[in-house]
């Protein structure tokens, strides 16, 4: 018996409303993954909409403009608004977390055949590679999981529109965007042959091109990061027994985790190979940082699972017309939630508690916020205090007691670790900085939770 018309929509502003809430809940509770990163893209979406460009001072390497910048986001612009009618960072990691839980209404929507029960469509939502991308700090990247459902719901309901909606989405996140789209094209030219119609693979195809043309045109070359160094000496490390085939066990485990849950994913092979391809190359070759939750390198996934989502997606359509839309939506159901339970839990946690070390800092800097000043801050309170012209982050200029100098006359305000670290680098950092600002003119005037305000007695 279908389900009534309005409950898929309830299940998508349930879902959304959640994940939204997890994601505004972690950055409150200083819990991101990557807070310079954070910090970055809010001072920039703030210089955009305070009408001066894309300028940023939070990353000492980025040349602080949207074609200037380290990567080619144009979606970044879309954030503009939003960020008018909600100044907060908060903000837009929610319009992220919304964005990847479309995925479920995406794969739910009138696809060829049954269609998804209430429980196949919140397995969707509930998978852990949903979850964990979600609220993955705010990545540019992880728009093209929202972009790919677009293009593969498209182009399972040959729907050329729809296609070219989510390939345009695909392109304005990241450079990438040749790679993700790239891969989808196996299963166009499938659906397109079995069909004889091809509109959507022929979007597909322009979009590909276009993905490739546009870095191109802006930078002169196609992307500015490698995820290996090496591929052939990691072989040849691996057959020698010198390193092993995965490093990490977070990452495998997370891996295993997300199979589990995506059993349905092996009836869409087209989709599924790239994405498992994908992934272990990231596993087994990547120098980044892991590519699990609670690493610095999960965002990376977002590739994999514009992929491997829709494949689960478009596998449970194509098992609910074998086996029935109940047994199949009741069983993903249940391996959604035991392998997307950690996800389930931290996502809770973080919507409906914030820690009492969080309000505390958050109390401490509360005063920075009344100006837009120029401030010095630790890497976990800069996304809070980054909309300002100026915003410099410690941790960028340990090595240049010139530059420290410099900073530290520059800034009307500073939070400095109350106590000094152990011996090691960390301490002679903290040593550096005591001695700068206090040359500059500035003086602790409030401590919480080991860590000290510092600001100048008269406004610069």
């Amino acid at each position: 018996m279908a389900a009534p018309d309005r409950a898929p929509v309830l299940l998508l502003t349930a879902l959304s409303t959640f994940l939204g809430a997890a994601a505004v809940g972690r950055v409150r509770s200083l819990d991101t993954l990557s807070p310079p990163d954070l910090a970055f893209f809010t001072q920039s979406t703030w210089s955009a909409a305070s009408g001066l460009g894309f300028a940023q001072t939070a990353l000492e390497f980025d040349q602080g403009s949207l074609l200037g910048s380290i990567h080619l986001s144009l979606v970044r612009l879309l954030w503009v608004p939003l960020w008018w009618a909600w100044p907060s960072p908060s903000a837009l990691t929610a319009l992220q977390a919304i964005a990847v839980s479309t995925i479920v209404w995406l794969a739910w929507t009138r696809q060829p055949g049954r269609g998804l029960t209430l429980a196949g469509a919140l397995a969707l939502g509930l998978h852990p590679l949903a979850m964990a991308l979600a609220c993955v700090d705010l990545r540019p990247i992880v728009f093209f999981v929202p972009g790919a459902a677009l293009v593969v719901a498209g182009l399972a309901r040959d729907r050329a529109t729809v296609v070219l909606g989510g390939a345009v989405l695909c392109v304005l996140a990241r450079e990438e965007a040749p790679w993700v789209l790239g891969a989808m094209l196996p299963f166009a030219a499938h659906l397109g042959h079995r069909r004889r119609r091809w509109a959507g693979s022929l979007v597909l195809c322009a979009a590909v091109l276009t993905a490739i043309g546009l870095p191109l045109a802006v930078w002169g070359h196609g992307s500015n990061i490698t995820s290996s160094a090496d591929p052939l000496a990691t072989v040849q490390q691996i057959l020698a027994g010198t390193r092993p085939v995965f490093r990490w066990s977070q990452e495998t485990r997370f891996f295993a985790r997300c199979v589990a849950a995506g059993v349905p994913a092996l009836l869409a092979p087209r989709l599924l190979a790239p994405a498992l391809l994908g992934w272990l190359w990231l596993m087994v070759f990547s120098d980044l940082e892991p590519v699990a939750p609670g690493s610095g390198g999960l965002h990376y996934l977002a590739v994999v699972a514009a992929l491997f989502l829709p494949a689960v997606g478009v596998g449970m359509h194509r098992a609910a017309n074998r086996w029935g839309a109940p047994k199949v939506g009741i069983f993903a159901l249940l391996m959604s939630i035991v392998a997307g339970s950690p996800e389930f839990v931290s996502s809770a946690t973080w919507a409906v508690h914030t820690p009492a070390t969080a309000q505390a800092l958050t109390a401490l800097v509360q005063p920075l916020k009344a100006h837009t000043l120029p401030v010095l801050v630790p890497p976990l309170l800069a996304p809070h205090l980054a909309a300002r012209p100026t915003l410099r982050i410690l941790g960028h200029f340990a090595a240049d007691p010139e530059r420290v100098s410099a900073v530290a006359h520059e800034v009307h305000d500073a939070v400095l670790a109350e106590v000094r670290p152990p011996a090691g680098p960390a301490a002679d950092e903290w040593a550096l900085w005591q001695a700068a600002l206090v040359e500059a003119g500035l003086q602790p005037v409030a401590t919480a939770a080991g860590w000290s305000h510092w600001t100048r007695a008269v406004p610069k």
